[in-house]
């Protein structure tokens, strides 16, 4: 009965388009804009109905392209009302619908709409209900006629239920549940070869759970937990390559807390977000006091009452890298450095923050342990300023406490690269010049023992920078001699694009200072050791030889001692 109903209803509408007046119109060959079409497609604006001579039309609008009708429009008083029709320069149907106006709603949908592709194939279908709103959405790709995309709608028109998209093929590449016009349950996303790369749960139209994320290898991209669309707990994300390049945790309020590792361009820097995991700042200025000043009853007392902990952080200066005063200055998250008290605490309260559980090794912000801050701050003797030095004592002792030489700062630098960075006033004696040679043994005995203790006598920091570069740069043969007889490559290369042995000119990647002495002394030792004394340099842009820098200083001593180094010709 129902289809009987429709057929009649067709019938009707088609007699009636039969008889309808029509008014032609003709639109450009090339496809351009027509004012004609602009007024048609306007006409749902309340004082703009579309007139034809002077009055709103009742009837049938065709627009032709040469012969070819390419649309036909039903109007009534200036408005659409019925039937829309888009047809293809071959004649082929375009796009159908079925809309009526009113001056409460404008223009809205009675039927279904429906389009095709040129080639014959169904490209859309869009099912609406008796009050104009969507039900119904589906769209099909062209070539293979397979579903693409669907979507449901509830009464008022808003998404509803699961919503898909296809690639042409069939693939399934993407499936969200909504609810009232906003996502509701899971949503997932496939690569067009079925691989996962994204689960989002929602609850309400707000992330709510685990959302992950993976890149088309199927390794991880990014993982993190959300209540109420904030995010909470802990956020983790990975470079493709696998290397984490954030991670951190999320109060309950949605903000950053604590540590966390954060990207910056292609790297990834470590800044601390507090106030978790770091001293209340009330008491920071006697907490630091304590440790430096130093105060073993304080520093206990604090401890035992609970409240603070050894893995609690201090914010650190920026130069020094010791603790920060000034609570205004000092709290000011996020902190890009921080350390800890084992690190920078007096000598006199170490034992008993080892006692207490604090690692030896526990570094900063900028992985500086203790034992590489000591290094780093070397004297030969304490002096006036015993709180900014440290002696050989204080390193062997630490040494002796097991703190591992093997460890590394985060611009890569280990405890040798510190020893070794020797300015030319270093290890001058008194001001009589008294006590010299020791100071130079000194530091000479400390490099070996350094080495013995793990410390990597051949590694590179992030500028490229060796312990064998930093002694040669230093101009003292004994340290060369140290560095190699503790095993250091001869061979091996510089910052930039040098080699080790293009140090014994150079003093920065971009200057040289040829002392003749230095090199008599050192070229012998690094040739013996495997170094090639005509390995190329670049220089401004030009490849030459210590040998060619030398000539052209007219040094011919130093010329002699490189030619009597330089490896044999190869047959």
């Amino acid at each position: 009965m129902k289809a009987a109903r429709l057929v009649v209803t067709a019938v009707a509408v088609s007699l009636l388009a039969a008889c309808a007046k029509e008014h032609e119109i003709t639109l450009p060959r090339n496809g351009g804009a027509s004012d004609e079409v602009y007024r048609i497609n306007t006409s749902h604006v309340v004082d703009r109905p579309y007139l034809v001579d002077g009055e709103p039309f009742s009837g049938v609008v065709v627009g032709r392209r040469g012969e070819q009708v390419v649309f036909r429009a039903q109007m009534r008083d200036g408005r659409k009302q019925g039937v829309q029709e888009l047809f293809y320069d071959n004649g082929k149907p375009r796009s159908r619908e079925k809309v009526a106006w009113d001056e409460k709603d404008g223009t809205r949908h009675t039927g279904d709409s429906e389009s095709w592709c040129e080639n014959g194939e169904r490209r859309s279908l869009t099912e609406y209900s008796r009050k104009g709103t969507e039900q119904l959405r589906r769209s099909w790709d062209c070539e293979t006629g397979k579903l693409v995309a669907e979507t449901k709608f509830d009464a008022e028109g808003r998404n509803d239920g699961e919503q898909k998209e296809w690639m042409p093929e069939g693939t399934l590449v993407e499936q969200a549940s909504w609810k009232a016009g906003v996502l509701d349950g899971d949503k997932q996303t496939w690569t067009p070869e079925g691989t996962l790369v994204e689960h989002a749960r929602y609850r309400g139209g707000k992330q709510q759970g685990l959302q992950e994320a993976w890149y088309a290898s199927g390794k991880p991209a990014r993982r993190g937990e959300y209540a109420d669309g904030k995010p909470v707990g802990r956020h983790e994300a990975w470079a493709e390559d696998g290397r984490l390049m954030e991670a951190g945790s999320y109060g309950a309020d949605g903000n950053k807390t604590g540590m966390w590792l954060e990207k910056i361009g292609d790297d990834s820097v470590t800044l601390h977000y507090g106030p978790d995991g770091l001293v209340p700042v009330e008491l920071l200025e006697a907490w630091i006091s304590a440790l430096t000043r130093p105060d073993p009853q304080v520093v206990a007392f604090y401890l035992g009452e609970g409240k603070l902990k050894l893995s609690d952080a201090l914010p650190a200066d920026c130069c020094d890298g010791g603790p920060a005063y000034g609570r205004r200055r000092a709290y000011d998250f996020p902190l890009h450095t921080w350390t800890y008290p084992v690190v920078f605490a007096d000598d006199a309260v170490l034992s008993l923050l080892l006692e207490k559980g604090a690692d030896i090794d526990q570094a900063d912000s900028e992985g500086t342990t203790r034992l590489l801050r000591c290094a780093r701050r070397y004297r030969p003797d304490a002096g006036s300023s015993p709180a900014y030095v440290c002696t050989p004592a204080q390193l062997r002792a630490l040494l002796a406490r097991g703190a591992k030489a093997g460890v590394v700062d985060r611009q890569g630098r280990n405890a040798l690269h510190y020893l070794l960075n020797v300015g030319s006033l270093d290890d001058k004696g008194d001001v009589f010049g008294r006590g010299a040679d020791e100071q130079r043994q000194t530091r000479v005995d400390l490099l070996a023992a350094l080495a013995k203790a793990g410390a990597d006598i051949n590694a590179a920091d992030a500028e490229g920078w060796t312990p064998l570069v930093r002694a040669l740069k230093s101009r003292r043969v004994d340290l060369v001699k140290a560095v190699l007889a503790a095993g250091a490559r001869a061979d091996g290369p510089g910052p930039g694009d040098t080699k080790a042995v293009h140090w014994v000119f150079l003093d920065e990647t971009n200057r040289y200072n040829i002392r003749g002495d230095f090199v008599a002394d050192v070229l012998p030792l690094l040739a013996a050791a495997g170094a090639d004394v005509n390995a190329p340099l670049d220089w401004d842009g030009q490849p030459v030889t210590l040998r060619d820098l030398a000539v052209r200083h007219g040094l011919i001593d130093v010329v002699r001692v490189i030619e009597q180094q330089a490896r044999p010709a190869q047959p």
